[in-house]
């Protein structure tokens, strides 16, 4: 069975520039929650191979900030915790098939293999929708999504309500 959700990594990006840990955490919240709701409700979802390398800028990534004593950002133990048991419970999808790595959406291209991938089932079907971190710059809603020149004009970047 398909994943119903595939995470997205670029929507880490600017985590550390965004000015506290009390934002990423409460980001990181709304994400377990949206997991949690997932889950209940038997709808699979999926992250890339290398999400834990996901980039949230100033040089930290996310394994620093799950993993590192002396990283800036060091989350509380307890959401650390859980965070890394979602994660460790997403599958991790095959990306031998990705046309590429980067997407372009929301005005930007992007290190993006979870929303070139949500592309890819999108354009062959498969109703995928991308979970990214819900911090306060990150758009939500249907979106134009371009992988290499093909663009899809409405590709689900989900809210959460």
């Amino acid at each position: 069975m398909r994943p119903r959700f595939v995470l997205d990594e670029s929507s880490w990006a600017g985590a550390a520039e965004h000015g506290s840990v009390a934002a990423l955490t409460d980001a990181i919240e709304r994400l377990l929650e949206r997991l949690d709701v997932a889950r209940e409700r038997g709808e699979g979802f999926a992250k890339h191979g290398d999400y834990y390398r996901s980039d949230l800028g100033d040089g930290v990534k996310l394994f620093s900030v799950l993993f590192e004593s002396g990283c800036p950002l060091r989350l509380d133990h307890d959401l650390a915790s859980r965070l890394l048991l979602a994660l460790d419970r997403a599958d991790e999808f095959d990306d031998s098939g990705l046309v590429d790595y980067d997407a372009s959406f929301d005005g930007e291209a992007r290190f993006a293999p979870g929303v070139s991938w949500a592309h890819g089932c999108c354009r062959n079907g498969s109703q995928v929708a991308v979970l990214p971190l819900p911090l306060d710059n990150v758009r939500v809603g249907r979106m134009p999504v371009t992988v290499v020149d093909d663009t899809l004009v409405s590709c689900p970047i989900n809210a959460f309500t």
